[in-house]
C-alpha cells in the first residue's frame, strides 16, 4: 500500500500565530485597563477641583471704603461656592475695574480655599445735580459714580455754560469738567466741607465758592498741592468773609481782595 500524506499545517494554526494573537489580546486588554485608569483618574481629580474642598470657602476685599463687600463680590462674579479651578485672576480684576467706584484691582487665588481681593477705589470728589433733581457723585477718576452713597461735605460742580446736566451723567466727564475733578481730586481730607461750588471759567480758570461765600480764583491746575496748602494757611490764620475774593493762581504770592 502507498504511503498517505499528512496535511500540511498552515501558518493560520501555527503555534507561533496562536502565541502572537494571545499577545496582542493581552496588549488590548492593558491598553483598555490603562484608559479606563486614566480617566477614572480625571474624573476623579475633576470631582475634587470642583469638590466644596476646593471652593472659595474664605474670600477677602481689602480697600474698599464705600462699596461693601457684597457689591464687590457681585461686580466679581464670585461667591464663597465658586470653585477656585474657575477663578481667572486676570478676568476677575477685569470686571472689577470696570466698575466706575474701582480705579485698580488685583485677585489672588489661595489655594486650596481662599481669594484675596484688592481695590482701589475712587475718592468722592464732588456731585452734579440733574435735571430730574437727582445727584450723581463725581470720582477722582474722572467717570461719574453710579449708585452715590452719602457723601456729606462735597462740593457741587457747577455747569459750564452750553452742557446739560444729562451729558454731564454720561460714564466719563466731558472734557471741560476735568479740570474741576482734577483739582478736587487734590483738595486735602482736611478742608472737606468747606467748598461750596466749583465751576470753570475759560478767562480765569477754575473758580471756587467757599461755603461762607468766599470766592476763590484757583486757576489752572498747575501747582495744586501749594493752592490747597495756601488756602488752607488763609482759611485758618486770616478772617475771611464773604465780601473779599482771594486769588490762588501764584500760590507762593495770594492776593486778597475786598
Amino acid at each position: 500500500m502507498g504511503s498517505k500524506t499528512l496535511p500540511k499545517v498552515t501558518d493560520a494554526f501555527s503555534p507561533a500565530t496562536f502565541q502572537n494573537s494571545a499577545l496582542r489580546s493581552k496588549r488590548g486588554k492593558i491598553v483598555t485597563l490603562v484608559t479606563l485608569c486614566v480617566m477614572a483618574l480625571a474624573v476623579a481629580i475633576l470631582f475634587l477641583l470642583y469638590s466644596p474642598f476646593f471652593s472659595a470657602r474664605t474670600i477677602w476685599v481689602q480697600g474698599s471704603p464705600y462699596l461693601s463687600k457684597q457689591q464687590v463680590l457681585s461686580v466679581a462674579q464670585v461667591s464663597e461656592a465658586t470653585p477656585l479651578f474657575d477663578v481667572n485672576p486676570g478676568h476677575v480684576s477685569a470686571l472689577l475695574e470696570r466698575d466706575p467706584w474701582i480705579e485698580k484691582a488685583t485677585v489672588s487665588v489661595l489655594w486650596p480655599s481662599k481669594i484675596l481681593i484688592r481695590v482701589r477705589e475712587a475718592k468722592p470728589v464732588g456731585f452734579l445735580q440733574l435735571t430730574n433733581g437727582s445727584d450723581v457723585i463725581v470720582g477722582s477718576n474722572g467717570k461719574v459714580l453710579s449708585s452715590p452713597p452719602a457723601a456729606s461735605g462735597l462740593p457741587r460742580f457747577v455747569l459750564p455754560s452750553g452742557l446739560s446736566p444729562q451729558k454731564a451723567s454720561a460714564e466719563r466727564l466731558p472734557s471741560s469738567l476735568l479740570t474741576e475733578d482734577e483739582i478736587m481730586t487734590a483738595m486735602p481730607n482736611s478742608l472737606t466741607g468747606y467748598v461750596k461750588n466749583i465751576h470753570y471759567l475759560n478767562a480765569l480758570g477754575a473758580e471756587l465758592v467757599l461755603q461762607n461765600g468766599t470766592d476763590v480764583v484757583f486757576g489752572n491746575s498747575f501747582n495744586l498741592r501749594e493752592k490747597w496748602i495756601a488756602l488752607a494757611t488763609m482759611i485758618t490764620k486770616t478772617n475771611i468773609n464773604k465780601d473779599r475774593e482771594i486769588d490762588l493762581r501764584d500760590p507762593n504770592l495770594p492776593v486778597v481782595t475786598q
